[in-house]
């Protein structure tokens, strides 16, 4: 995604701490990215996994969002050792959550409310 220009950024900052309006500065920054993103077709992934990408994985994760998605996909890569293991992504709000400490939380929380005395 091209950066904001910074004469741009500065006229937005102005506007809004003269109008005391600072707070919606992130709907704002959020808003434009939808809209640059629309215009050039593309939308931004975002991938929490708990270690670094390879490019393979990389690749394959970027095909297969711009196939489901239509569009161009760039990932946008976060790196979270507390997820464990696996992926999690978010797209516009959608949030797909696959990561090893979410299936571990779903087993759990299976196990807890198991009344039949363990037996699967």
């Amino acid at each position: 995604m091209p950066p904001i220009p910074p004469a741009a950024r500065r006229q937005c900052l102005r506007c809004a701490s003269r109008r005391g309006q600072a707070d919606l500065l992130p709907r704002v920054f959020d808003a434009y990215r939808e809209l640059l993103g629309d215009k050039l077709g593309i939308c931004v992934v975002d991938v929490t996994t708990a270690v670094p990408l390879d490019d393979g994985l990389r690749q394959l994760i970027t095909e297969k969002a711009e196939a489901d998605l239509g569009r161009r996909a760039v990932l946008r890569e976060r790196i979270d050792a507390s997820v464990l293991g696996g992926i999690i992504m978010d797209v516009d709000g959608n949030y797909i959550d696959a990561s090893m400490i979410s299936q571990l939380n779903r087993a759990r929380n299976v196990l807890k409310d198991t009344t039949d005395g363990g037996e699967c």
